[in-house]
């Protein structure tokens, strides 16, 4: 009797092995671009709705801890002129003061810490004359190979969700000292039935004899009707 129960579970895992395998399919790249491409359409898709939109962020150089940063900010969207942004950040492992802003109208409210809230006309930032190049890598690509997959679908927050992925591997050379290298990025992102990106996930990592960094980046939107932004208290200004 126990030696059918073991083969009942054992076949019902190979079921379910099945079934995820089913599910998963390699895609090319043009298909993959393309999805990802209609899904980044998000901030027209949003127009007009109340949501939050949330970017985690870290960065570490293994077994240099003191190096170590994270970030998290959240913004929230409610009417057209209506906003509000938290920012929070570590390094070394030492919390920094959260930076926080909020927009009503034509006023702007600031404040860092639990410092009191600063108010000032609001001006939308500027188009750059003179933008900064990024600065150049290190590192001469040798050969890059890279993977696209659909993996399905999720249920992510409550909300089923189309799941596609990119993994890209490449061969490094340091350019100074000729050491190499081996990264591999992996990009996950999750779509609504009707296209709408709800989260998109990078993972990518770098490792030569003599250091290895680990980097995550995640972005997450979700409709939320009961945002609702208030104007702060103002401490009064000083005679």
């Amino acid at each position: 009797m126990k030696i059918m129960k073991i083969l009942v579970c054992f076949v019902l895992l190979s079921c379910c092995v099945a079934i995820v395998a089913a599910q998963e399919k390699v895609i090319d790249k043009t298909e993959f671009d393309a999805v990802v491409a209609e899904g980044n359409k998000i901030l027209v898709r949003r127009k007009g709705e109340k949501y939050r939109m949330t970017i985690t962020t870290s960065a570490k150089i293994i077994g240099r801890s003191q190096n170590d940063w994270s970030s998290k900010a959240i913004s929230e969207f409610g009417s057209a002129d209506q906003t509000h942004h938290i920012y929070a950040s570590t390094f070394g492992g030492k919390a920094r003061p959260t930076t926080e802003a909020i927009v009503i109208g034509k006023w702007q409210y600031t404040r860092s810490g639990t410092d009191p809230w600063i108010r000032k006309e609001y001006e939308p930032d500027q188009p750059q004359a003179h933008v900064a190049l990024p600065t150049e890598s290190p590192y001469q690509t040798i050969e890059t190979v890279a993977d696209y997959k659909y993996l399905g679908k999720e249920n992510l927050g409550g909300r089923p969700a189309n799941v596609y992925q990119k993994i890209e591997r490449q061969t490094k050379v340091d350019k100074k000292n000729g050491e190499n290298a081996e990264s591999e990025t992996k990009a996950t992102y999750w779509f609504t039935e009707d296209g709408t990106m709800l989260k998109n996930e990078h993972r990518s990592g770098l490792r030569s004899a003599t250091m290895t960094t680990q980097n995550l980046i995640i972005l997450e939107w979700a409709l939320d009707p009961s945002i609702v932004i208030t104007e702060p208290d103002v401490a009064p200004s000083k005679p």
